[in-house]
């Protein structure tokens, strides 16, 4: 029994070293977490760690949440969780589900970190955000079982994330440690709905890095025994696998100390460590100094062990069958997109001024050519009176970023424009929650919650009359 199973490092394409990942595979790493690299390159890399492996199999994950476009160069980018939950259609959560899962298999992941089953119940929330389905726990909970069901037929493990909730803070725990203030009774009846609903159809459960003072007001929960041995496996009775989030993230300080104390917790895999040589020696020295140490690893290693069974049982499909540009999101895109307000419509030749947050180059994105091709005439805002102005934002969560929608300053330029303007529409391709401040100044609205080019294209002939979108928003504005 070798404890350096239960370490699973990361793997970043361009960054990382071959011969550092190399050396850990030889030295029985449980597994490997990718980023980034082209599906050509990342199946080469899962054959060569499992041929590198002591083991007769090995576990790849990946953040896959909104298919393998979300960290693989060149691959299908899928509408985000939030996009769907606007739907309300389950058929849809099914079909992505199961997209990612053929894929992900493809190039040789067999384990994807979602669905994500937090709630999007705080706007300032950076790290939530639309990966959620929504504020609801009902919606959450059946668009996540459906999506999950996908992610079975396509024959990919599942993980449940971020125990016990990440929804009710304002704070990126990749930065910081976020806090949820809230009662037991809230938390039990809210937030930790999606996740009571769903254990008995989870593979594993993702900790968050994250103090809920209501049942451990010291340790975060993916170190803490309350959180994972008390709650989550006692008095929920969840007897799968739990892993910690990114143990790099810069929320829970030393690596060792954090190590010592999820496994102390009953996690069985330590998740993306920032160095895994010292975490792998860490394991190792822990085993041969005491030896009661011994049955926690092997706990650990039988939980892998199930999960690598319920994977040898899935037929993989060869990459040239699965990894192609799918229907999907042209489809799904009138389904998702919310529009609210009283609707402005631009026909040909209608003259337009822009203002735009977080894109570059926005006469170049899908959106901007397809209503060029529609037969607006656009024009970058140059501050003074317009006729028709409009407001884009692509403003939305990414890692290590710490917000997620407009700046103050960001806000207050918008609002100025919109304030001058005879006639203004707002459309967001990332975080809904930007249009708060601009339910007044703002005539229409357009909410896609992803800048997938399916749904960047939807949104301009929406605003042209061209296609009528139904989504509702899955979300409050509070």
């Amino acid at each position: 029994m070798n404890p350096a199973r239960i370490v699973h490092p990361g793997f970043w394409f361009g960054k990382t070293k071959y011969d550092d990942a190399r050396r850990w595979a030889k030295a029985g790493a449980g597994g490997f977490c990718v980023y980034w690299g082209t599906p050509e390159e990342i199946a080469e890399f899962c054959k060569e760690m499992r041929s590198l492996s002591p083991y007769s199999n090995i576990l790849i994950s990946a953040d896959y949440e909104d298919g393998l476009g979300r960290w693989v160069n060149g691959a299908e980018l899928l509408p985000s969780n939030m996009a769907v939950g606007a739907s309300g259609e389950e058929d849809l959560a099914v079909k992505k589900g199961l997209i990612t899962a053929r894929q992900a298999r493809s190039i040789g992941v067999d384990w994807v970190f979602a669905p994500v089953a937090d709630l999007a119940c705080t706007p300032d929330n950076p790290i939530v955000n639309t990966r959620s389905f929504g504020y609801s726990p009902d919606l959450v909970t059946r668009m996540s079982m459906a999506f999950m069901a996908g992610m079975s037929q396509g024959g990919v493990l599942n993980c449940l994330k971020h125990f016990p909730g990440h929804g009710a803070t304002e704070k990126d725990s990749h930065l910081t440690l976020p806090v949820i203030n809230k009662t037991f009774d809230e938390l039990f009846d809210y937030d930790l709905l999606p996740f009571r609903m769903l254990l008995k159809f989870a593979d594993s459960i993702m900790a968050g890095h994250l103090i809920v003072p209501a049942v451990d007001k010291d340790e975060p929960a993916s170190l803490s025994e309350k959180v994972i041995k008390d709650l989550l496996r006692k008095r929920l009775n969840y007897k799968g696998c739990v892993l910690t989030d990114a143990l790099l993230m810069k929320a829970i300080g030393d690596q060792k100390a954090a190590s010592l104390k999820a496994l102390k917790a009953g996690v069985d895999i330590l998740l993306v460590p920032e160095a895994p040589d010292e975490i792998i020696d860490f394991v190792q020295k822990l085993q041969s100094d005491d030896g009661a140490w011994k049955d926690i690893f092997i706990s650990s290693i039988a939980t892998q062990e199930m999960l690598l069974a319920k994977n040898a049982k899935t037929e993989v499909r060869r990459p040239e069958q699965t990894f192609f540009k799918s229907p999907y999101s042209a489809a799904a895109a009138p389904k998702c997109i919310t529009d609210f307000g009283v609707h402005t419509e631009y026909s040909a030749g209608t003259k337009v001024f822009y203002k735009v947050f977080e894109q570059e180059n926005f006469e170049s994105t899908p959106f901007a050519k397809q209503l060029a091709a529609n037969g607006v005439k656009l024009f970058p805002y140059n501050g003074k009176n317009a006729e028709n102005l409009l407001l884009v934002s692509y403003s939305g969560y990414r890692s290590f970023k710490g917000y997620v929608n407009f700046t103050e300053a960001e806000k207050e330029e918008a609002a100025a424009a919109a304030a001058e303007a005879q006639k203004s529409a707002m459309v967001s391709f990332g975080s809904p929650f930007v249009h708060k401040d601009f339910l007044k100044l703002c005539q229409y609205h357009v909410a896609a919650y992803c800048a997938n080019e399916d749904f960047q294209t939807v949104c301009a002939d929406a605003l042209c009359g061209k296609v009528k979108v139904t989504g509702k928003l899955p979300i409050k504005f509070v």
